[in-house]
């Protein structure tokens, strides 16, 4: 009896040992009668208001609930190793551990053994937490003789749910719950090895012996499956007898870069480029007023004091995913900022994202536009996924077989388990193996980027500027093309992915997969007559669906703009036509040349665009565009990462350096306004407005045959989007010579007394010689019709680059690829050819036939193309 009554005697002594914990509350501090863990009935007078949910209305000893000098359990942890002194049964809940709904891409559980249930001192945590047993459960009571195997009655507690069990606080399904439950999905992973072979598979966690208590300077990891002291559990984060914040041995703030004022998180993960991504550096003030869902308090806080927290919460609402707040669909909000209890399954992860790129005015029912009272808010993203065509951030059909990728690392496949629906879309997504279905339609916003190392400013400098940080994207050539962590030395290899290359990702070989059918179709006649019979219903696309010609889900836009990729349709082993994204164009014609006018915003045949040049939000294609006018208010590209000054030694690159006060400045553009290809009012996200009508009736029958043209008249605001980079005068002008300067090639020389004929301005805006001039039928057609597929030739299925000729000498095709509406004549297809030093047309349009030789009335008449079989010719400059 003596040593009892000395454990006890030294129990007290350590609970009034004032002189030794005269900082209540500072990092380090152990003195747990001042903590919600005491559950007695004593409370110290000095320690103010009681704080406490949880406690025993007698009961006095305040360490019995965990600890007894005698009589402790002799469970093992694991190992071997058992709890110091424990008084507590220990819970035989079936947990769910975190990974098992979701994170194929966890490490820790690919390089060593998984654990099927949790270990070590996390077991005696979830003794209470998980919520299974009542907290006053003890085996040894209070008191002589108060010991039984199988346990007695429980202390009795006030503040407790039904049954003694823990409190579900705010709710059971929110990030502010004391009750954690046996569903771990939601919680930090824990019970799993931290050791050298984690750290060389993952190397955005710390060196584990770094992970160390920064008062004592002792290891933070403990046993697990073995006695060994290499595992993340419970008290790995928290230590149960501290008076600090939450029980925890680093604060949740970032205070600073040194061990006891860095963010505890930092403490094991050491996310590449975190330390000057722009999530980390913003200055910006969270809102006086917003929505938590956790006790998490943001209001007049700065973003890289709240660091990890502003997207993180280590216990997070129920059925969010990588621990992110609030990044599901379901949840509902009260006014005091908690979650109404009910069950949150649907994960959403971009709900995380628009907490603070969002505006508060947002309907939407998780937390939002939590910054946007700050003088430059971030760029509201939420808005963009609402306009009329959008990424399918918000698509919520095949959530659930989705997840994002954005790691730097991607495992070796001998060490991914096979017939992981999950596991393979990442393989799929980077284009290591086929597609296993074709479900996989939705995205999300860590696809296209990584938070933790995205970076970007608002000058006009390039300086620091990447928001595809940390991506891994699929080369041009079709190589994976992983984001390095250093420069390197200049042209031999990248320190940042191409927007192209993570749009290949999906819209590049595995586009089949990722991209949803948009079927229309078209009545295509194939005989000469024009009849119904013979005739074929082919894929087109219009203002609403756009697929590529003769696939309806579009088409391989990595094998389109790689220069080296075969083109079939000419039996030429090169792209002989592509817009320039992945390289320099195939036009090195004269009117392309640095400092000509044919185009605009300081491009030439020497540079280079990119994807989101085109495809981005119409705030960055607005503009004067209406009848023979189009004045675009950003002219040129627009894309950041345009201006790149770095070169790549295979394949060759020449990157773009035009225009950079209208890229970055971009004046009169709201600050709020999220650039990129985010939304757009205009359809298939694009800049600005591309009308792809093809005829007004979409049917050529006997009755009818010459249909109709697409439009009655010509206006720029149709092809808007053509004319951001192309001169429109170039389409308009009568001969296609403006101020003394020629604007296109495709030009009739006639000569004489009728001068020269431009041929893009007779198609689209029905001039020559000068003034107005019929097909009879009116010729107003769209650019659609002949550059059917802007992106390239490799694909074009509707089109002869032979026919009765060959190619050009230089074997470029220029960009023409007849949409279906365009009808064959002579050859098995619409045929565009080189002969007799002209290039030449041989096809029918609304019931025209155009082929030949010469130019003229044909058996029409006078004035026109007849037809009686009229040739269409544009004189070949070489080099042009």
């Amino acid at each position: 009896m003596k040593h009892v009554v000395s454990f006890f005697a030294i129990v007290i002594l350590f609970l009034n040992a004032e002189t030794v914990f005269s900082a209540r509350g500072d990092l380090g501090d152990e003195n747990i009668k001042y903590t919600k863990h005491n559950l007695s009935a004593f409370w110290p007078a000095d320690a103010g208001a009681d704080i406490r949910t949880v406690k025993s209305p007698t009961q006095t000893e305040v360490c019995v609930f965990c600890h007894t000098p005698h009589g402790s359990t002799l469970e093992d942890l694991g190992g071997g190793v058992r709890a110091p002194l424990w008084n507590r049964k220990l819970s035989t809940a079936n947990y769910f551990l975190y990974d098992e709904v979701w994170s194929p891409t966890l490490e820790a559980y690919r390089v060593n053994v998984k654990p099927s249930v949790p270990t070590g001192y996390s077991k005696l945590c979830l003794s209470c937490h998980d919520g299974t047993l009542a907290i006053g459960d003890v085996y040894n009571a209070p008191g002589s003789g108060g010991y039984s195997s199988t346990g007695q009655s429980p202390i009795p507690l006030t503040g407790t749910d039904a049954g003694g069990t823990m409190p579900a606080g705010s709710g059971r399904y929110t990030g502010d719950t004391r009750l954690i439950g046996a569903n771990l999905s939601n919680d930090h992973p824990i019970s799993f090895v931290f050791d050298m072979n984690l750290y060389s598979a993952d190397k955005e966690v710390a060196d584990p012996s770094t992970v160390v208590d920064p008062v004592t300077n002792k290891t933070l990891l403990y046993s697990g499956m073995s006695a060994t002291r290499n595992n993340v559990q419970c008290t790995s984060c928290h230590n149960p007898h501290t008076t600090y914040e939450k029980f925890l041995r680093m604060s949740k703030w970032n205070l600073g870069g040194g061990p006891t004022t860095k963010q505890i998180c930092l403490n094991c993960h050491n996310k590449l480029g975190w330390i000057d991504s722009s999530h980390k550096i913003a200055a910006k003030i969270f809102n006086a007023t917003g929505l938590p869902s956790s006790d998490v308090n943001f209001a007049g806080k700065q973003m890289t004091t709240v660091g990890c927290l502003s997207c993180h919460d280590t216990h997070t609402i129920q059925g969010a995913e990588r621990l992110l707040r609030d990044a599901v669909d379901s949840a509902t909000y009260t006014a005091g900022g908690n979650s109404v209890a009910g069950s949150k399954t649907s994960s959403a992860i971009e709900n995380v994202c628009f907490r603070c790129h969002s505006r508060a005015s947002a309907s939407l029912s998780t937390p939002h536009g939590l910054m946007d009272s700050n003088a430059a808010p971030p760029p509201d993203i939420w808005t963009q996924f609402n306009k009329t065509s959008r990424m399918p951030i918000a698509d919520t059909a095949s959530q659930g077989n989705h997840q994002p990728v954005f790691t730097l690392s991607q495992p070796d496949e001998a060490t991914i388990p096979t017939g992981d629906p999950k596991t393979n879309y990442e393989k799929v997504l980077l284009g290591v193996v086929i597609a296993p279905s074709s479900v996989y339609k939705h995205i999300e916003c860590t696809d296209c980027h990584n938070p933790h190392r995205v970076t970007s400013n608002t000058s006009a400098s390039l300086s620091g500027i990447d928001r595809l940080a940390g991506m891994r994207g699929i080369r041009v050539d079709g190589a994976v093309m992983q984001s390095v962590a250093n420069a390197g030395t200049t042209g031999t290899y990248r320190s940042m992915v191409e927007i192209s290359e993570v749009c290949f990702r999906c819209h590049g070989d595995t586009y089949d997969t990722f991209i949803p059918t948009k079927p229309d179709s078209y009545t295509k006649c194939l005989n000469q007559g024009c009849t119904s019979t013979g005739s074929v219903s082919e894929p087109t696309r219009t203002t609403a669906n756009n697929p590529a010609s003769g696939n309806t889900h579009g088409s391989n836009k990595r094998k389109e703009f790689n220069p080296n990729t075969p083109n079939v349709n000419t039996g030429q082993s090169f792209n002989s036509a592509f817009h320039p994204v992945a390289a320099t164009g195939r036009n090195t014609t004269a009117i392309f040349a640095p400092g000509t006018t044919a185009l605009l915003g300081g491009l030439d045949r020497t540079k280079t665009i990119n994807c989101t040049d085109c495809h981005n939000t119409e705030a960055l294609g607005a503009g004067t565009f209406s009848g023979t006018t189009a004045t675009p208010t950003f002219a040129g590209p627009i894309t950041q990462s345009s201006l790149r000054s770095y070169v790549e030694a295979a394949p060759a690159r020449t990157l773009s350096d035009v225009n950079p006060a209208s890229t970055h400045n971009f004046v009169g553009l709201s600050t709020a306004e999220a650039k990129g290809p985010h939304g757009s009012a205009n359809n298939r996200l694009l800049r600005a407005n591309y009308n792809t009508t093809l005829t007004a009736t979409g049917t050529i029958t006997a009755a009818n045959p010459a249909g109709s043209f697409p439009f009655t008249s010509f206006n720029a605001g149709n092809f808007a989007l053509c004319f951001q980079c192309h001169n429109v005068q170039a389409f308009t002008d009568s001969d296609g010579v403006v101020g003394g300067n020629q604007l296109t090639n495709f030009r009739l020389l006639i000569g004489g007394g009728f001068g020269n004929l431009n041929l893009h301005a007779v198609h689209l805006a029905n001039t020559a010689f000068g003034g107005a001039w019929s097909l009879g039928v009116g010729a107003y057609t769209a650019c659609a019709n002949c550059h059917y597929n802007v992106h390239s030739n490799v694909e074009a299925a509707n089109t002869e680059y032979v026919g009765g000729g060959t190619l050009r000498p230089d074997g470029a095709t220029r960009l023409i690829n007849f949409s279906p509406v365009i009808q064959r004549y002579t050859y098995s297809k619409p045929a565009w050819y080189y002969s007799g030093g002209n290039m030449r047309c041989d096809l029918r349009c609304h019931g025209n036939s155009i082929m030949g030789s010469g130019f003229g009335g044909g058996g029409g008449g006078g004035g026109g193309f007849g037809g009686g079989g009229v040739n269409a010719q544009y004189n070949y400059y070489p080099n042009q």
